[in-house]
């Protein structure tokens, strides 16, 4: 090759996009000799060189890897990373870096990836590029995650999850920049693209009103929607369109009608709480209060949901109040049988705080047969303990509340199958009664399932839970908004707030707090661990915040491998939890307008919306301009 220097090459002038007259490489291996080469002609201002180096290995409409000695990808890698270090690129540079997502190469492809991901200003005031950009790496990501096919020859790449990764990342920095919508071609592959989840993931990671309207385009002529890419559409597009999407959105959670202008959708519809509540989420983000349309539907869904709870039967299942109701769930269970099914328990995911709630939930009356078949599980105590009687299931006559017949949790996990005699009792009205007596931190929860004759069904639960779950997300909507005959209504739907800050460390108690810990950290070398005990204190203490293997929740840090801490830091960590708090794991105290104090763990921020966690693990979502203070 003969040195030529930063010039155009002879076939390009000014902004051409095209490929480009290369001389053939005289070099008898592409090796790391080669490599070195493409860096040393970059610093003797040698670029067209280097461009010639890459496209005259990028030919020939093969998968170009390494083999052997032949690092054909190797140096192919260097010197996009070479011209990717450029300040400006030329038209023929642009194309070097643009040519690897024709399919020709995962080595090329993941170092030009990485280059332009560096790169935001690869594609700014270029539209040309950028309509091409998009096109390659749609065709090139859809490819590769294919099923494997005869006409798709890329499918023995499959696998090259890092490679198809970063492809996605770069496409969405693509779609990210202005101008593509302008490009046909580029809009017609996009839009054979909307029935494929990987391309809707990618699009909804797109922070702009061109995604978002290109998205709520194709929504309307038929393709899926969901509260997540409404929410996307509505965070994103341009203000004066938040009217034509509620509307749109109302019309297509309705039932349809032969008036419906939308049609593909009517086999599935998302339902219309989901919808109100991704647009109003996606409001709040955007920092902008909820229009009268919005509000107006809110209003409307409530008083149905009302009107309907009102005029439905008995429902299957009702709380009695308490001062800490169990967070009845319905969860799936093994059984003695060795399958699973779903349990009616009186906890989520347990431990802490959840499970020393206490309560009781009964069943709708039905006439007593002679027999009643139900599988129970739970427990009575820790597994060493003496069995309790707190937890249990009973049948009750409705009339008189006398327990006709009753069964204990067996101790275990799993579901064991107990059968209740009531023979005596036959054409009684009676109902089930769950209950709940244990107050402590773990062991002390309980479930039922398959209830023969099923006379009353654990499911029920289900929908009468959804319901409740629904009126409250429409009880937040309308606090302030909704008229005061309505509010009133609502008001036993509110959620608590979390629970403020705890008080700060006296002088006094850090002392007694020193002399404890001292003393543990020597009675340690005396102890002899036991390892059903030590699980036993994680579920009771540990377990409604931290994760060891899989089990408890993540809102504080998880604790594998905390045995390498060390007696001492562990002792400290356990007894004086808040001495040594990772910075992303410290409290957080919101004081709102209102007056409202809030403490917890802030998981992360949606635009003007912060994302908060109480003890109990709830999510909690506080508009900005919400709040007065903010400190940890």
């Amino acid at each position: 090759m003969v040195a030529q220097g930063d010039r155009e090459p002879p076939d390009q002038r000014d902004n051409d996009i095209g490929d480009f007259v290369y001389t053939h490489l005289d070099w008898p291996q592409s090796d790391m000799r080669m490599a070195y080469t493409t860096w040393a002609l970059s610093y003797l201002g040698e670029r067209f060189l280097v461009s010639n180096i890459l496209r005259a290995l990028h030919t020939g409409g093969s998968w170009v890897e390494d083999n052997g000695q032949v690092l054909n990808g190797l140096v192919m890698s260097h010197a996009a990373q070479v011209i990717g270090s450029y300040d400006k690129l030329h038209p023929w540079e642009k194309w070097n870096l643009g040519i690897a997502f024709d399919g020709r190469g995962s080595a090329i492809g993941r170092a030009s990836t990485q280059t332009l991901l560096q790169r935001p200003d690869f594609l700014v005031g270029d539209p040309n590029w950028l309509g091409i950009m998009v096109i390659m790496l749609v065709q090139l990501t859809d490819d590769l995650l294919s099923p494997p096919g005869p006409e798709n020859w890329l499918s023995h790449k499959l696998g090259d999850t890092a490679y198809v990764y970063s492809l996605r990342l770069l496409l969405r920095d693509v779609l990210s920049q202005p101008g593509w919508l302008e490009d046909p071609e580029a809009s017609r592959w996009m839009g054979k693209m909307m029935d494929k989840p990987w391309f809707i993931e990618v699009l909804q990671a797109v922070p702009t009103a061109d995604a978002a309207s290109f998205s709520f385009k194709h929504q309307q002529t038929g393709q899926s929607t969901t509260p997540a890419s409404i929410k996307h559409v509505v965070r994103h597009i341009e203000l004066a369109s938040i009217t034509e999407v509620i509307a749109f959105a109302k019309e297509v959670s309705s039932p349809p009608t032969k008036k419906s202008t939308v049609g593909a959708q009517t086999t599935s519809r998302p339902s219309a709480i989901s919808l109100l509540q991704a647009i109003s989420d996606g409001l709040s983000e955007r920092g902008t209060a909820p229009p009268p349309e919005l509000l107006t539907w809110a209003q409307e869904l409530a008083e149905e949901m009302l009107v309907a709870s009102a005029k439905k039967p008995e429902p299957a299942w009702t709380l009695v109040p308490s001062a800490k109701v169990p967070l009845w769930s319905l969860k799936t269970r093994k059984c003695a049988d060795g399958t699973e099914t779903q349990v009616l328990q009186s906890m989520t995911a347990g431990g802490g705080d959840e499970e020393s709630r206490t309560g009781i939930l009964r069943s709708k009356d039905f006439p007593a047969p002679a027999k009643l078949a139900l599988c129970i599980n739970g427990h009575r105590g820790f597994p060493k303990s003496e069995a309790h009687d707190k937890n249990l299931v009973r049948v009750v006559e409705a009339k008189s509340g006398e327990t006709l017949a009753s069964a204990f949790p067996p101790r275990d996990d799993v579901c064991q199958r107990v059968e209740l005699d009531l023979a005596k009792h036959v054409g009684k009205t009676v109902r089930l009664e769950i209950v709940d007596g244990d107050d402590g931190k773990a062991y002390a929860w309980l479930g039922i399932t398959r209830i023969e004759p099923e006379l009353v069904n654990v499911n029920d639960f289900q929908t009468e839970d959804t319901t409740r779950e629904a009126l409250k997300q429409l009880t937040i909507m309308l606090q302030h908004s909704a008229p005061a005959a309505l509010r009133e209504k609502l008001a036993a739907y509110l959620p608590p707030r979390p629970a403020p800050p705890p008080l700060p460390v006296s002088p006094e108690q850090r002392k007694q707090l020193d002399t404890l810990i001292a003393s543990r950290v020597a009675a340690f070398a005396k102890a002899k661990p036991d390892r059903e005990v030590g699980s036993n204190v994680f579920k009771m203490n540990c377990a409604a915040c931290h994760q060891i293997k899989g089990e408890g929740g993540l809102i504080g840090p998880q604790l594998d491998g905390i045995g390498a801490r060390g007696v001492e830091r562990l002792c400290e960590d356990i007894l004086d939890p808040n001495r040594n708090v990772d910075a992303h794991f410290h409290l957080h105290t919101l004081t709102l307008k209102n007056g409202t104090v809030m403490s917890g763990f802030l998981k992360g921020e949606a635009g003007q919306v912060l994302i908060l966690a109480d003890a109990a693990g709830v999510e909690h979502r506080v508009a900005k301009p919400e709040l007065t203070n903010l400190k940890t």
